[in-house]
């Protein structure tokens, strides 16, 4: 089985040109008891999460079309807790090109 590095190289480029938002969530957010339960999906979890840092995320996936072009439509990135020494998994955005920051950090819903 061959991995597809095509969105990570992707990454590697565009995170030279744009600014990173980074969210890193550890097991305990990620547990059978973590917030994340609370919302209807992962997207609306990880939404929430970048609004309450400022962050409106304007594209979750990637466009696999437009990757390998010279205007590549990358979504949010997912690095996962694989390793030992980073015991997380971590969710990148590109601020201007799939995410923009908003004006007032958005308040926690029901004091999460």
């Amino acid at each position: 089985m061959q991995v597809d590095a095509l969105p990570y190289r992707t990454f590697k480029k565009l995170k030279e040109k744009f600014p990173i938002k980074t969210l890193v969530l550890d097991d305990a957010a990620l547990s059978i008891q973590g917030t994340h339960l609370l919302f209807k999906d992962h997207r609306e979890w990880i939404t929430h999460l970048f609004k309450k840092e400022g962050v409106e995320v304007t594209r979750f996936g990637h466009d696999y079309t437009s990757l390998d072009t010279s205007h590549p439509q990358l979504g949010l990135v997912f690095l996962a807790n694989d390793s030992v020494i980073v015991p997380a998994m971590e969710v990148h955005a590109l601020i201007g090109h799939n995410a923009k920051y908003i004006l007032k950090a958005v308040e926690a819903k029901d004091g999460i």
